[in-house]
């Protein structure tokens, strides 16, 4: 559960905008002066060449990837409207373009895309970073979405998430703002939060805290809402389930769900999975997707969500979906492939419910056509088909283990290989890969990723022994 926390939380820091730790050489901060803007092309709305005396300016920083810069796209459009008259807001978009290759200019199609599919829901200024991202490196952006106000001197006054703008500009605009009362009072708010998110002082104070938070800051609830989701997980399941209804009863601006079906549902206990309610987030998900294509990863999602309680049919539907949607803007092909292997997971999985053998006769020629991606997400796909064939998925691992080169990625499969030999009741042979996933783990030299897997050992054997009383 360690590494799973660590991940979330580094998620969150990702894709919220705050900055638990950083390295404060790296970042650029309030009072510093705001770097010029090396743009390649003004998608959209007059260019900002300069910072002009007197004229307040926003420069927010997005990706056409990144799920919660899209959610903040209107909240933007709405302070770009409210505050007209003294506030410019830009947003610089940085791409996941190859910074070697300065002549292709083939990113520039997501961020017209982009910006051709919000139509009037985007009313700002959109430019785009150059290939080699010199306004990212100058700005010195290590996380999306983050916005930037900018004084009528060209000094950073503020620095945070785009979704809290309206009360920042509203004293901006005003001349009661403080900028180092507000650096303050930011840097001790994502601290606490930090306590919450790893449940510093236990799980009643932490879900205190967080209920006193969302109180208190009622303009950082989108984000807010997900971290009190996150407290409740893995400690009060059905309270984390009623707070998700609540949360699909609500229409909240700015809410990442991308992020959120991806990340908070695997700290729930496997027994407790409501898989049904997940299949409601995952479709609002759906629902509020800018476009067809950022619809294409919450419909995988469906389809690997269906495939887990049988409904393989259906999986099949909305991974086709997935995939053509992906292809819309020339898609990152890896996630097509990958999406491609698991549409013939469902396919196989489908076809085991009216013959076993020539099912895996079928995926094993699927295989040998190079038509599957074999690894880790592959196995695990296949294991969760219903009424499994131990010995092919032993078969499966084997092969997969055999063209795997990474001498750590094999510790997953030894240990799905003791998974299995433990459901097939060899539970000798079930702790003697239990162990060599041990072994095998110690090749990194990390000892919390060698203790992990003597937990995982531990607890095998406290399971064998259950299942033989």
């Amino acid at each position: 559960m360690k590494k799973l926390k660590f991940i979330l939380l580094f998620n969150f820091v990702l894709i919220h905008g705050i900055s638990f730790a950083q390295d404060e050489k790296r970042t650029l901060d309030v009072g510093d002066n705001a770097p010029p803007l090396t743009i390649q092309k003004w998608v959209k709305g007059e260019p900002v060449t300069e910072y002009k005396n007197g004229q307040i300016y926003v420069v927010e920083f997005s990706g056409t990837w990144c799920p919660p810069c899209r959610k903040a796209i209107p909240h933007l459009t709405e302070m770009a409207k409210k505050y007209a008259k003294d506030v410019k807001i830009v947003s610089v978009y940085n791409e996941r373009n190859d910074k070697t290759k300065l002549g292709d200019l083939t990113y520039l199609k997501k961020i017209h895309a982009l910006v051709d599919a919000m139509g009037n829901k985007m009313n700002f200024i959109v430019a785009a970073d150059v290939p080699d991202q010199t306004t990212q490196d100058q700005w010195k952006i290590s996380y999306w979405p983050v916005a930037f106000v900018i004084d009528g001197n060209g000094k950073v006054i503020w620095k945070g998430d785009p979704m809290e703008l309206d009360d920042i500009l509203a004293n901006v605009t005003k001349g009661t703002f403080n900028p180092i009362n507000a650096l303050k009072e930011q840097k001790e708010f994502n601290a606490y939060v930090t306590d919450i998110w790893n449940k510093k002082n236990g799980y009643q104070s932490s879900l205190i805290a967080i209920d006193s938070l969302i109180l208190k800051y009622p303009e950082k609830k989108a984000s807010l809402y997900n971290v009190k989701f996150h407290v409740l997980a893995g400690e009060d399941d059905k309270k984390a389930y009623e707070w998700l209804r609540w949360i699909l009863s609500q229409k909240i601006d700015g809410f990442d769900w991308p992020h959120f079906i991806n990340g908070p549902f695997e700290s729930i206990w496997p027994m407790n999975r409501n898989y049904e309610l997940e299949l409601e987030a995952i479709e609002r998900t759906i629902e509020e997707s800018e476009t067809k294509f950022h619809a294409s990863g919450p419909l995988a999602l469906k389809a690997k969500t269906l495939a887990k309680i049988g409904k393989y049919k259906e999986a099949k539907e909305a991974c086709k979906m997935a995939i053509e949607f992906s292809k819309m803007q020339a898609g990152n092909i890896i996630y097509i492939q990958n999406y491609q292997s698991a549409l013939i997971v469902y396919e196989y999985q489908l076809r085991t419910q009216t013959d076993v053998k020539t099912a895996n006769a079928w995926l094993r020629k699927k295989i040998a056509d190079n038509e599957v991606t074999l690894g880790y997400n592959f196995i695990e796909a296949v294991l969760q088909t219903k009424d499994v064939d131990y010995d092919f998925m032993l078969e499966l691992i084997d092969k997969t283990l055999a063209e795997e080169k990474s001498e750590i990625n094999k510790v997953g499969y030894l240990v799905k290989k003791a998974d299995v030999y433990f459901n097939k009741h060899d539970y000798d042979k079930a702790m003697i890969y239990a162990q060599k996933a041990v072994d095998q783990s110690k090749l990194a030299n990390n000892e919390n990723f060698t203790a992990q897997y003597e937990k995982k050992r531990e607890e095998l054997k406290q399971r064998i022994n259950q299942s033989k009383l």
